[in-house]
C-alpha cells in the first residue's frame, strides 16, 4: 500500500494565531507563538467503509472498518496493511481436505446480485493448521432452498449458489484459489450434494411439485447425467458410497419411502419406509442411516427393518459417520447454557456418549477416527461471533479451527502483545501481528468503548455498565454502573485507575480492582470526549479544549478548538494533545496550552472520526472519505515565542 500526498504546504497568516490563541486560569507570561505554515497532509491507508477507533502504538497503526477484513494494521514506515481478523457470519457448510478445513460462509449483506437477507452473501473459505485462511469463492445465496453444503473432489471445492429468479447454479472453486466455475445450472433449488471421488451428485427439488430430479456430472465437467426425476422428496438429502445414491420420495399424507439408484444408471430400488421424515441420510458399507426428529436410524443396505438407534426430544442438526459408530448434533433451547451438544452412538445401537457441549448447537459435522470438526455460531449468536471448531474424537474441550468476527467497525483496544476486539457479543483478542483469535470474555449488551494495561480488557457497554476479564479468559467482573455512569463515553487507564465521563455530573475515576468510583474533575458543559494520561485529564467541549491536573484535580488551561463540531476526538503524546474536530487539527502544547493548527478542516459526515499519534506523526480516521490520513506534528521549537 503506498502512502500518497493529500495537501501540499500551505503558508497561513500569522494572524491565524490569534483564532487558536489559548487562555486559561493562569495565562503564560510568554507572548503565543506565531502559526507555521501548515505541513503536507498524507493518505496514510485507504480503507473500507467506517474505519473507526485508529490506535498508533510501538510503530504500528491499528483500526477497524466495515468490511471482510474488519481489522487492520499498517507499519507507521509504510508497507502492505494486515488483516487481523476477518468478517465471519454464520458457517454453513463443511468439508476436511487432508488436514485443511473448506468451509460456507453466510453473511447478512447484499450479494453480489443484489438480493439482501440472513445469509444473503456467501464465501467458501479454506483454512490452514495454522489458522491461515484463503478466501475460495464468492457467491448469491438468494433462495433459501438452497443448500449450504461443499463438497471437495479433487482439486476443488464444489458448492452452490442462487441468485433468485430460477437461477441455481453448481459452482467449482481451486482449493489453490483464484479461479470459481460454474459447472451446471438448474432451474429448481439445488438442495443436496455429495461426491464419491470421481463425480459430483445433487438433488434439484421444489416440495409438493413432483419434479425432483438426481443428477451427477465428472469432475472434469462434461455431459450431466440424470439418474432419477420426476418425484418429491420432503427432506432433499442424498448420499452416495461409489455404486449407488441414495435419497427419499416423499409418501402422502406421511410416510418417506428410503430409495437407491445405481450411480452409473438403472432404475430405483425401495429399501424401506421411514415414518419420520429424515432430514440427513449417511451411507457405509451395510447400512443407510439418518437422523430425524425421533432419533438416529439405520436400515441395511438390503432392505428389511428399520433399527432405531437412538432416541431424541430435541431438534437435531447434523449427522456424521465414523468407522464404530454415529455421530451427530442437537440443541436443547431450555438449557441456554449447555443446549448445543455432539453426540455418538454405537452403530450396533447401544448407550448414547455426549462428547461436546455449548450454548451454540454445533450446526454442521465431520468427522474421523481422531478429530471432530463442526461449525457453530451466527450473527446472533451468545457466543458473539460465528467459528469452526473441533474436539477430539473421544469428545472434550473444543479449540478453535477458525473464527471471525460479526460486527462492522468493531471498539479496539491495543497492548504491548494483543490486540483486542469487542465483537457483538463478546470480547476476543489475536497477537498483534495476527493470529488466530482467542475468546476473552461473553458480554451481555454491545460494547462501546474499551481500555486495557496488558493483563485485563476493561469495557463500558450500551446499558452504562463497565465490566473487567483477565486477557487469559474468565467471567466478566463488573466495577460500575449507573449513576457513576450515565453516558457513552471513552474509557482511559492510566496507572491503574479507569478514567470517563459521566456528562454534566463530571469525570469519574475508579480503580481496576473496584471499589466507588470518585469525582476528578468537573465542565461546565458536558464534554464530547476524555481522554487521560500520566500528567493530565484532557476533556473537550467546541469551542475549549481542558487540561486538568491528574493529581490535584486543578484546570490548567483551556485551549480554543473552533466551534460548531459534532466531535472533539483527543490524543496525547509526551508534549502534546491533539484535537480532531470539524474545522481540523489542533495541537497543544501540554506544558503551556498554546494552540497550533495542523489541518484546517477535518472529516464530513455524521460517523465520529477517531484520532491516534505515535512518533511525532498524528494519525486519523475520515469515514467520508475511506481513509486513514496523516500529518507530521510540530516540534517544540514551534511552540517558542
Amino acid at each position: 500500500m503506498r502512502s500518497t500526498l493529500r495537501n501540499g504546504v500551505v503558508t497561513i497568516a500569522a494572524a491565524l494565531a490569534a483564532l487558536v490563541t489559548a487562555c486559561g486560569s493562569e495565562q503564560p507570561a510568554d507572548p503565543p507563538p506565531e502559526q507555521p505554515e501548515l505541513p503536507p497532509i498524507i493518505v496514510f491507508a485507504s480503507t473500507g467503509d467506517r474505519p473507526s477507533y485508529p490506535i498508533a502504538s510501538n510503530g504500528t497503526v491499528f483500526w477497524s472498518e466495515t468490511s471482510q477484513s474488519p481489522v487492520m494494521s499498517r507499519p507507521n514506515s509504510g508497507g502492505t496493511a494486515t488483516e487481523l481478523a476477518y468478517h465471519m457470519g454464520t458457517p454453513q457448510g463443511l468439508a476436511v481436505s487432508g488436514a485443511d478445513v473448506i468451509w460456507i460462509d453466510g453473511q447478512l449483506k447484499t450479494s453480489p446480485a443484489g438480493c439482501t437477507g440472513r445469509t444473503s452473501y456467501r464465501t467458501v473459505h479454506r483454512t490452514m493448521p495454522s489458522g491461515a485462511t484463503t478466501l475460495l469463492g464468492v457467491g448469491d445465496d438468494c433462495d433459501a432452498l438452497t443448500t449450504s453444503a461443499v463438497v471437495v473432489a479433487g482439486e476443488w471445492a464444489w458448492w452452490v449458489s442462487s441468485t433468485g429468479g430460477f437461477q441455481h447454479s453448481l459452482q467449482r472453486s481451486s482449493l489453490a484459489g483464484g479461479s470459481t466455475t460454474t459447472m451446471a445450472t438448474s432451474l429448481l433449488p439445488i438442495v443436496s450434494l455429495a461426491t464419491d471421488g470421481s463425480h459430483v451428485y445433487w438433488l434439484e427439488n421444489f416440495f409438493a411439485v413432483p419434479s425432483a430430479a438426481i443428477r451427477r456430472l465428472p469432475l472434469a465437467g462434461g455431459t450431466v447425467t440424470t439418474l432419477d426425476s420426476g418425484f418429491t422428496s420432503r427432506n432433499g438429502g442424498i448420499a452416495v458410497d461409489g455404486q449407488s445414491v441414495f435419497y427419499t420420495v416423499a409418501g402422502f399424507p406421511t410416510g418417506d419411502s428410503l430409495m437407491a439408484v445405481p450411480a452409473a444408471g438403472g432404475e430405483p430400488v425401495f429399501l424401506g419406509l421411514a415414518t419420520s421424515t429424515p432430514l440427513q441420510l449417511a451411507v457405509d458399507a451395510m447400512r443407510l442411516y439418518w437422523i430425524d426428529q425421533a432419533g438416529i436410524s439405520a436400515q441395511s443396505l438390503a432392505g428389511g427393518p428399520v433399527e432405531v438407534l437412538a432416541t431424541s426430544t430435541v431438534r437435531p442438526f447434523a449427522l456424521s459417520l465414523r468407522d464404530a459408530d454415529v455421530v451427530w448434533s442437537d440443541w436443547r433451547p431450555e438449557l441456554p447454557n449447555a443446549g448445543g451438544a455432539i453426540r455418538s452412538v454405537p452403530k450396533t445401537g447401544g448407550s448414547v456418549t455426549t462428547l461436546f457441549q455449548a450454548a451454540e448447537a454445533p450446526r454442521q459435522l465431520v468427522s474421523n477416527a481422531t478429530t471432530i470438526w463442526f461449525g457453530q455460531g451466527d450473527e446472533d449468536s451468545p457466543e458473539g461471533m460465528g467459528r469452526v471448531a473441533r474436539i477430539p474424537a473421544t469428545g472434550g474441550l473444543a479449540s478453535p479451527v477458525t473464527a471471525g468476527i460479526v460486527a462492522d467497525s468493531p471498539p479496539i483496544a491495543v497492548s504491548a502483545g494483543d490486540i483486542v476486539i469487542a465483537d457483538s457479543f463478546a470480547i476476543w483478542r489475536a497477537p498483534r501481528a495476527g493470529g488466530l483469535l482467542q475468546r476473552v470474555a461473553a458480554v451481555g449488551a454491545p460494547v462501546y468503548s474499551m481500555a486495557t494495561d496488558g493483563a485485563s480488557v476493561y469495557w463500558l457497554d450500551a446499558q452504562l455498565r463497565i465490566y473487567a476479564a483477565p486477557l487469559t479468559g474468565g467471567s466478566p467482573v463488573r466495577l460500575a454502573a449507573s449513576p457513576y455512569v450515565d453516558r457513552l463515553a471513552r474509557l482511559s487507564y492510566v496507572d491503574g485507575m479507569l478514567y470517563w465521563s459521566a456528562g454534566a455530573d463530571g469525570i469519574m475515576s475508579l480503580p481496576t480492582g473496584g471499589g466507588i468510583p470518585s469525582l476528578v474533575a468537573t465542565s461546565p458543559v458536558t464534554p464530547l470526549e476524555v481522554i487521560v494520561d500520566e500528567p493530565g485529564i484532557y476533556y473537550s467541549a467546541p469551542p475549549v479544549v481542558t487540561m486538568t491536573s491528574r493529581t490535584t484535580g486543578n484546570e490548567l488551561w483551556d485551549a480554543s478548538i473552533g466551534e460548531g463540531s459534532a466531535y472533539a476526538a483527543l490524543a496525547p503524546d509526551a508534549t502534546s494533545l491533539f484535537v480532531l474536530t470539524r474545522s481540523g487539527i489542533t495541537q497543544v502544547n501540554k506544558a503551556t496550552g498554546y494552540a497550533l493548527k495542523l489541518s484546517l478542516s477535518g472529516p464530513a459526515g455524521d460517523y465520529p472520526p477517531g484520532v491516534t499519534t505515535d512518533a511525532g506523526v498524528v494519525y486519523w480516521s475520515d469515514p467520508s472519505s475511506r481513509e486513514i490520513l496523516s500529518v507530521r506534528a510540530f516540534g517544540p521549537e514551534a511552540f517558542e515565542p
